[in-house]
């Protein structure tokens, strides 16, 4: 679909629910009522049949009325997928939308990324030099370049001692 609104920022706090964008659904609305129209037609074939005792008349449209009302239920589905909520409570980290607005987007594309607020384990790399000063414990306050006037404290649980080559 092609991406019509966005509702919040990088930095910006969302609930669970909250509608963070949503795509465009003319074609979609279009669509529904077409096979709408087409539900009703292939029904009323369907009821003439039988009127006329045209039994394979009216099976072929009952046929044609459940495949038709199997692609409405779809186009319902994604009408209802056309606005994308936030999954969790949390912080938007990345995705600032506003320049994508009326372009394309892709089922599965990565269009915002949501940090949720509480229970976050974090991985941090430190110098070598720094590793020393590392003990199970240490609190200190993490900003993130998404909401760096919202600190976060933060406690740490394990110390991992591990080498990686970096070029």
């Amino acid at each position: 679909g092609y991406l019509a609104s966005v509702t919040v920022l990088p930095g910006d706090a969302v609930v669970a629910g909250q509608e963070v964008a949503r795509l465009d659904t003319s074609d979609l609305i279009l669509r529904k009522a077409e096979l709408e129209a087409q539900l009703a037609r292939h029904l009323s074939e369907a009821a003439l049949a039988r009127g006329e005792r045209d039994l394979g008349g009216a099976s072929v449209a009952e046929a044609e009325a459940n495949a038709t009302q199997a692609r409405l239920d779809m186009a319902r589905r994604d009408l209802d997928r056309a606005v994308i909520r936030a999954p969790t409570n949390g912080l938007v980290l990345e995705g600032d939308l506003r320049q994508r607005i009326g372009s394309q987007v892709s089922y599965g594309e990565s269009l915002i990324q949501i940090a949720p607020r509480n229970a976050v384990e974090l991985r941090l790399s430190v110098a070598n030099r720094d590793g020393a000063r590392l003990e199970t414990g240490l609190t200190g306050i993490l900003r993130l370049n998404a909401a760096p006037d919202q600190p976060i404290d933060v406690i740490v649980m394990r110390v991992r001692p591990g080498a990686e080559t970096l070029d």
